[in-house]
């Protein structure tokens, strides 16, 4: 297949992926709820000029990204409120990595890069571990984060959430 045709509707329709309540779409590709090691994996697809809400999950969370703009996620330390801004993307030469690690409870959005003119949307692959749970995803508007997190650097937030053109 030639990648370089492919749009945001390929995906959502050949992996079935459904709305997410962050922003998005997603489909779980696989769940192994062993109790000895548990895990998840998840293709997460964003159309570009968007923002997800922030989330966080009980669990640590690997990201690799399989096709279109690059990403950037922006984390949140729950303790000290310190922000990092990962880049996820093919060009390693340039700062940015094939796969993060979000660790358990830090709040995260993503956004497809705006510099990035490969296509419409971005698409990854999560794996989590322990295994994802529906009912652990907590969700919240950026502006909810200055009451839960009195040292953060609020004025970085605002820039990652309205800088899109």
């Amino acid at each position: 297949m030639d990648t370089s045709t492919t749009n945001a509707n390929y995906y959502i329709t050949k992996l079935n992926m459904q709305p997410h309540p962050e922003k998005g779409y997603f489909a779980e590709s696989f769940r192994n709820s062993n109790k000895d090691f548990s895990y998840s994996n998840c293709h997460y697809l964003l159309n570009e000029k968007t923002v997800t809400l922030f989330r966080k999950i009980k669990s640590d969370e690997s990201i690799g990204i399989i096709d279109g703009k690059n990403i950037e996620i922006i984390t949140i330390n729950p303790d000290s409120g310190v922000t990092k801004i990962l880049k996820l993307g093919k060009d390693i030469d340039n700062g940015e990595e094939l796969s993060v690690i979000i660790p358990a409870n830090y709040w995260a959005s993503f956004r497809c890069r705006k510099e990035a003119k490969i296509a419409d949307f971005c698409i990854t692959l999560l794996t989590v571990v322990p295994e994802f749970k529906l009912d652990e995803l907590v969700i919240k508007e950026y502006t909810l984060l200055k009451e839960e997190i009195p040292k953060l650097n609020f004025s970085e937030i605002e820039k990652f959430v309205s800088d899109l053109e």
